[in-house]
């Protein structure tokens, strides 16, 4: 059997010269995709607070100057925008942990203690289960 032309020139190109669909954009290229996502695909309302929140944030990342905190800077924000552009976004619920760590309150865990360690701790008093910071 032979093979077709476009079975041979579809060989003969690399495949490493192809885009990478999840590679990072820049940050003045992903800055204006946020943008033009929350134009598309959000009501007036939520696009004000969108947009006013993301000029805080890049505000705010101008100043990061570990290559790995960018890094992660970047990729969340890539995925806010795909999951945004893809309405995938809508009714989904936010995670418990993302939610506690927005909201600055501990976790349940820690708010659980009993009245008695608060005043064993005030008083400077620890138990044999305790154990010290």
């Amino acid at each position: 059997m032979r093979p077709t032309l476009v079975r041979l020139v579809s060989e003969i190109v690399p495949t490493g010269t192809r885009p990478d669909a999840t590679a990072l954009l820049p940050p003045i290229p992903l800055y204006r995709r946020l943008f033009r996502a929350h134009r598309k695909h959000l009501p007036a309302d939520m696009r004000v607070l969108g947009d006013e929140y993301v000029k805080a944030e890049f505000r705010a990342g101008r100043k990061i100057s570990n290559p790995a905190h960018l890094i992660g800077f970047l990729t969340e924000w890539q995925l806010y925008a795909q999951k945004i552009e893809g309405d995938s976004w809508a009714g989904d619920k936010l995670e418990e942990g993302k939610l506690q760590n927005m909201s600055g309150r501990p976790h349940p865990p820690q708010a659980s203690k009993s009245q008695d360690d608060v005043v064993l701790t005030r008083r400077g008093a620890t138990t044999s289960t305790e154990r010290p910071f």
